[in-house]
């Protein structure tokens, strides 16, 4: 991943045509909408795609995927689990305006530069959390990669197998999502989405949202890394009547009978049954 990085920014990890360290990148969607991001000096990845190429250059086609998706339900709570820099969270509040984000950061120093973006941006209705999610709640260790690459850290886990190696290590209070979807009186509002990018840490996520998600069915989006618990999501799918739809760029979409990890589809859909014509069609048209 590391090498990659250095291929595509260059040496330096730093784009020559970047704004300067006060200003904000603006990212237009289709529509008109646009978003601002703080380029934290050339050290925010996704700002720095966005500039070489396009607003939804990072992780392509899930960008647009989730900004389509979140179209079709105006309202209700969107949830961004491992928000990082808030890109994700940001794209889900201006496709449905009306909707309430959840936006959830352990590591402070991101949690920073998402508290930066969502003020930069008037109208939005994100709400920043500095906690972890998982399968409990309390405190965990979070465990921070060394720091050579120079970018805003995307990597931190609370799996402690991620890495061979570490640069820090900090205490982090986390919870559950049912759990604190409950305490924050959002239980009676229909969770529409639920998005967790957490480094192999998903299925902890997941296993602590099994009422909400019962309740509500809404669709899932979850990184599955190889060291990842594939296993439990697959179960989850038989469980919950879910189907399992990894998404890949210039690819047209399909169902697996399993989850697993591949080379070319690191993100995946996780769709209530019911749902599944429905999104492959309209995901379908963005890859």
């Amino acid at each position: 991943m590391l090498a990659s990085f250095r291929q595509w920014f260059g040496a330096a990890g730093v784009s020559p045509d970047r704004p300067d360290s006060t200003g904000f990148f603006t990212m237009t969607l289709p529509g008109g909408k646009t978003i601002l991001m703080d380029p934290v000096n050339g050290r925010d990845q996704i700002v720095l795609m966005a500039e070489r190429s396009s607003w939804d250059e990072f992780e392509r086609p899930l960008p647009g995927i989730i900004r389509a998706c979140a179209e079709t339900h105006p309202k209700g709570v969107i949830v961004d689990v491992g928000a990082n820099t808030g890109f994700y969270a940001l794209i889900a509040s201006r496709a449905a305006p009306r909707a309430r984000v959840l936006a959830f950061e352990p590591f402070p120093l991101a949690f920073e530069t998402l508290s930066r973006n969502i003020a930069a941006n008037a109208g939005v209705r994100i709400r920043a959390v500095p906690m972890a999610v998982s399968d409990r709640n309390g405190e965990a260790t979070l465990y921070v990669p060394t720091q050579e690459h120079g970018l805003v850290e995307t990597s931190s886990s609370l799996e402690e197998g991620f890495r061979s190696d570490y640069g820090s290590t900090q205490a982090v209070p986390i919870t559950t999502l049912d759990t604190y979807l409950s305490n924050e009186r959002l239980a009676g509002e229909r969770v529409t989405m639920i998005k967790a990018d957490v480094e192999g840490h998903e299925a902890a996520v997941i296993a602590g949202a099994r009422a909400t998600i019962a309740r509500w069915r809404p669709l899932l989006f979850l990184e599955v890394l190889p060291h990842g618990d594939a296993r439990a999501m697959t179960s989850f799918l038989a469980e919950e009547r879910y189907e399992d739809v990894p998404i890949r760029a210039g690819v047209k979409l399909r169902v697996e009978p399993r989850v697993e990890h591949h080379w070319d589809a690191w993100n995946h859909a996780l769709v209530p049954a019911e749902h599944l014509d429905r999104f492959l069609k309209l995901a379908g048209s963005l890859t």
